[in-house]
């Protein structure tokens, strides 16, 4: 007994030492604390201790995709075991939960014991947007269910205003086939982020700027999504607040929100951002474009790319319009035209095509216009079908545009035009092609041999680009026209905007002859001061070798980028600079915030350019299967969607977002790294080579990998390192 006494006043004096160690480290580290405020409470409910993030795993094995499965990266939640209703909760009629962002909750099942919760933990830097999801589940019907959020207040009586917080409901709804561009295999998935779901969809629609309040049937759920803002200047801290669900009936429940928000500011991405972008912009900025081109900055992009649609244009602008002769049309009312081309080098695959035809009566003067859409094809030879409504021209199911076809020989009819003798005019955009055209049998005319380009509009487009800071660099997606790039290089470096790169053959990797056409267009492109850029694969970029500045490669080709890029053979082959693309649009957000994010880091790429925006195939936006084209089909391709008030942001987009921001997190801590040889550098330094290491250039695979959780629990190991290096320097200057 005496013994056993002995050693427990030896252990109670033990504690009251290390007692006293704490407090003695907490005075010598107050100073420096604010980072570290409600660290603890960064991971949600998940993480309890801080210390599990810096043991953080990535696993190594992928699980075995069955046949039937979903695409790597698509993740559905268990139901099991599902929650049991309180008393409370049956009084009240529905529950509260906690949802992973970019998760599938499918919309009848009852949340699990994991999800329902008091409180969410989540973390974030200054000027840094950062969802939270949160679920209700009626337990009867509910009429007027709103979602009010508190303003968030930290100990020191600091506030970040509900402002700042954006709210929308998730929307469910019938999409085309998730990882490609056809329609035959659908399914109903979560894809929108609305204010008001009532609302029809189209793109005349106007949107409240807030959540509206919604009805839901008994034995449903709907998921909510919360975008947190945490402003520039922000102190450091936890913040808490409060999100309270209430119906109509008056009942009431609030989910706690514990934000930590980091003393930095992150720091800008080591990579370039761009985004094919294709409203057109040869008219200047409108206020529509002025709304898109606003939020794709506020995600993280430097640039986007030009487009011009020269069959849009005001009263001010010129056409590219070349006059094809005088012809009589007979009282039949048909004028039938045949085109012919040779092969011509220095092209883009989208040009030239043929739009509309303005038919000039002699005699009063009088126009009449038609479009190819109406023209019936009499018989064709080397016209190649290509699916994009701002490059081609369609008729029944088929869509044709003069693209890199060795050779061209077409006739077209019109049918039910006037009675007599005519101008014609036929319209279209040349990107350096020119072709022969007769009409009614007449001799041939030479088109597009002379063209005229006016810039005016496009260049008050890049000062609007230069003023918000999304022109670096200035990319022209119009093809590469000798003409337009001895202007356009001209203007930029009179208003001191660096390159222009002009956008090549895309995609030289379909054939020999395409990637000769390809070699030709870059050669055009250096001739006349401009840079050149493509999309392509590894192979044909490293054939290209110094003719392609930036080669934008395909997701198929990362893995075998990141082999060579590491192997000085191949490195002094390459191109000044690798980016890479992948189908943004398609509603996979987990495949967006890897591929933006930590695969660049992994493979050591110079930045992306994620396909696409917006850009539809039918009537509606809002309508995956009004396509008319090709039989095989053609969805529509939307990271954001049109409306009246502005574009309406969709899952996939706020993913893009989160890996730009994981990137940001990365270089924030690469800064800090640069010229630190202590040895606390040197041991992250051996830390993220280790982490970088577990993770697969193979995109696939990586997604079988990790979800969400797992990619914020990374997120939060570089934070933590971030942390630990401004506590190293801060005691320095000490």
């Amino acid at each position: 007994m005496q013994i056993i006494r002995e050693i427990s006043h030896r252990n109670k004096m033990y504690c009251e030492l290390k007692l006293v160690c704490l407090l003695i480290a907490i005075f010598i580290l107050w100073p420096f604390s604010s980072d570290f405020m409600g660290l603890r409470y960064c991971l949600g409910s998940t993480l309890k201790n801080p210390k599990q993030a810096r043991d953080i795993q990535i696993p190594v094995e992928a699980p075995v995709t069955g046949k039937d499965e979903l695409p790597a990266g698509i993740y559905i939640r268990s139901d099991k075991p599902a929650y049991i209703p309180t008393k409370a909760d049956r009084e009240r009629g529905f529950v509260i939960y906690r949802l992973e962002p970019f998760h599938w909750d499918r919309p009848n099942v009852m949340p699990n014991n994991s999800q329902v919760t008091d409180t969410i933990n989540v973390f974030a830097a200054r000027d840094e947007y950062e969802p939270v999801c949160i679920g209700i589940y009626a337990l009867r019907n509910l009429k007027d269910v709103t979602v009010n959020i508190s303003n968030f207040v930290d100990s020191k009586g600091d506030i970040i205003n509900s402002c700042n917080f954006d709210t929308r409901i998730v929307y469910w709804w019938k999409q085309g086939n998730i990882m490609s561009s056809s329609l035959d295999s659908p399914h109903y998935l979560p894809e929108l982020l609305l204010t008001d779901p009532s609302l029809p969809l189209r793109e005349d629609t106007k949107f409240p700027a807030s959540l509206v309040p919604i009805d839901m049937e008994r034995n449903t759920n709907r998921q909510f999504w919360i975008t947190i803002y945490v402003p520039e200047d922000a102190s450091a801290g936890l913040y808490k607040g409060k999100v309270t669900i209430k119906a109509k009936s008056g009942k009431q429940k609030s989910i706690n929100i514990n934000l930590n928000v980091f003393g930095f500011q992150l720091a800008k991405p080591r990579y370039t951002y761009a985004i094919y972008y294709m409203y057109p912009l040869q008219n200047g900025v409108d206020e529509i474009a002025k709304k898109q081109l606003a939020d794709i900055k506020r995600h993280g992009f430097d640039t986007v790319t030009l487009f011009c649609d020269f069959t849009k244009v005001n009263k001010h602008s010129k056409l590219i319009e070349e006059c094809a002769g005088v012809v009589r049309i007979g009282k039949d009312g048909k004028l039938k035209i045949h085109i012919r081309r040779k092969p011509f080098a220095g092209t883009n695959e989208f040009g030239p095509y043929l739009d509309r035809i303005r038919l000039q009566n002699c005699n009063n003067g009088k126009d009449f216009i038609i479009d190819f859409h109406d023209a019936k094809v009499i018989n064709q030879t080397g016209l190649i079908s290509y699916v994009g409504q701002q490059f081609s021209w369609a008729y029944k199911n088929n869509v044709y545009a003069l693209n890199n076809a060795a050779q061209v020989d077409a006739y077209f009819e019109f049918e039910g035009l006037p009675e007599g003798r005519f101008k014609v005019w036929i319209n279209g955009i040349n990107a350096g092609r020119i072709m022969d055209v007769s009409l009614n049998d007449g001799p041939f005319v030479r088109l597009f041999d002379k063209n005229s380009f006016d810039l005016n509009g496009l260049t008050k487009a890049i000062k609007y680009l230069e003023h918000i800071k999304l022109n670096k660099p200035l990319i022209y997606f119009g093809g590469p026209n000798a003409l337009v790039i001895k202007k356009l290089t001209t203007i930029a470096r009179n208003n001191h905007w660096g390159n222009v790169y002009f956008y090549a053959i895309d995609e030289p990797q379909k054939g020999q002859r395409v990637l000769e056409d390809c070699k030709r267009a870059c050669k055009l492109i250096h001739q006349n001061n401009g840079r050149s850029i493509t999309a392509t694969d590894l192979r044909c970029a490293l054939e290209l070798n110094n003719l392609l500045d930036i080669a934008v490669l395909t997701w198929q080709s990362v893995p075998a980028y990141c082999k060579a890029s590491f192997n000085p053979q191949h490195k002094s082959n390459i191109p000044q600079k690798y980016w890479t693309y992948w189908q943004a649009w398609m509603e996979n957000p987990l495949w967006n915030r890897y591929s933006a994010g930590f695969m660049l880091w992994r493979a050591g790429l110079d930045g992306a350019m994620p396909f696409i925006y917006q850009q539809k195939h039918g009537d509606s936006a809002y309508n995956d299967f009004d396509y008319r084209g090709p039989a095989y089909g053609n969805r529509d391709f939307m990271c954001t969607y049109p409306s009246a008030t502005g574009p309406i942001p969709t899952l996939q987009w706020e993913a893009l977002r989160e890996g730009i921001d994981d990137a940001r997190y990365l270089s924030t801590l690469m800064n800090l790294l640069e010229g630190n040889n202590t040895q606390q550098a040197k041991q992250i330094r051996k830390t993220l080579t280790n982490i970088k290491n577990q993770i697969s250039p193979y995109q696939q695979v990586q997604l079988k990998r990790w979800n969400n959780s797992l990619m914020n629990k990374l997120r939060y190991k570089i934070a933590q390192l971030i942390l630990q290096l401004r506590l190293q320097l801060k005691s320095e200057r000490q």
